[in-house]
């Protein structure tokens, strides 16, 4: 097994926790019945901090590191580009039957990347209206 997942399957995977003061997050439910939780920190249009939590096995762990550290330092429209192979590839792969959970943490990730998105908007808006 390739010390990267090794390292995605330890009990604590880096990452692991709530991130407090995010800017958005997102929570997924996978087929499997796995859940996902990311947080991110955005500043200078850059995913700063990245965090997950999951009541998944050790391969819904992994993948979850594995999108938090693919994303960390990232332009967030780059990293809302992260994809399940992606994860796979710097996990080393996963076992055919765990490969849904690179892809739960690719929809998670996404999804935050969506609110932080969404909240932008919402704040332009907001701007927008007081200026009237």
């Amino acid at each position: 097994m390739p010390p990267e997942l090794m390292d995605g399957m330890r009990l604590v995977p880096d990452n692991f926790g709530p991130l407090k003061h995010a800017d958005a997050s997102a929570r997924f439910s996978g087929p499997c019945g796995d859940t996902m939780e990311i947080w991110i920190r955005v500043s200078e249009q850059r995913v700063r901090e990245a965090g997950f939590t999951t009541n998944g096995c050790s391969s819904s762990r992994a993948a979850g590191s594995g999108a938090t550290e693919l994303t960390m330092g990232k332009p967030f429209t780059e990293a809302a580009r992260i994809g399940q192979t992606e994860i796979l590839t710097l996990l080393g792969g996963l076992p055919q039957k765990s490969e849904h959970c690179a892809l739960l943490a690719t929809s998670t990730l996404q999804a935050a990347i969506e609110d932080f998105c969404y909240s932008c908007l919402q704040l332009s808006a907001d701007e927008a209206e007081h200026r009237r």
